[in-house]
């Protein structure tokens, strides 16, 4: 058989299925920071995105944050202190992530999928991230209240 026409058919299936498999949808929504003390350049992104087999999941990229300090973050629901979803005093809506602690530049990552939401309203409509000491410690909040897919 001629080795060109085999290296050609190999090529060829590679770009076939290259090109067939779906690119995953991804939503990327900026952290806004919060005036909170010991606070000055908390900074963060949410990535969320839907998952081909089911689901959504958010993986949050922090900054700025206290020096290896817990950290919890949450989807709230609107509440009614306010039609701004972070300063609308929601209640915590999902659970997004375990604890993470920020390493020694104040820096966190956290990643968590839900397998039951299908649209990002179904987990609420802003993320805030908590000290894990002090729950009413929010340095961040990110606004997915106009976010879909």
């Amino acid at each position: 058989m001629n080795t060109k026409f085999i290296l050609f058919a190999a090529v060829s299936a590679f770009g076939l299925v290259s090109c067939n498999t779906p690119n995953p949808v991804v939503k990327t929504v900026n952290f806004a920071a919060r005036t909170q003390t010991g606070y000055t350049a908390q900074a963060g992104t949410a990535s969320i995105e839907k998952i081909s087999s089911g689901g959504i999941k958010t993986t949050l990229t922090l900054s700025g944050l206290k020096n290896s300090t817990e950290y919890v973050a949450h989807y709230h629901s609107l509440g009614t202190a306010s039609t701004t979803p972070c300063d609308s005093a929601g209640a915590i809506k999902t659970d997004y992530a375990v604890t993470v602690t920020s390493d020694a530049t104040g820096k966190a990552t956290f990643t968590n999928s839900s397998t039951t939401a299908t649209t990002i309203a179904d987990l609420g409509v802003y993320i805030n991230v908590h000290e894990k000491a002090a729950l009413a410690v929010v340095p961040l909040c990110a606004d997915v209240s106009t976010t879909t897919f």
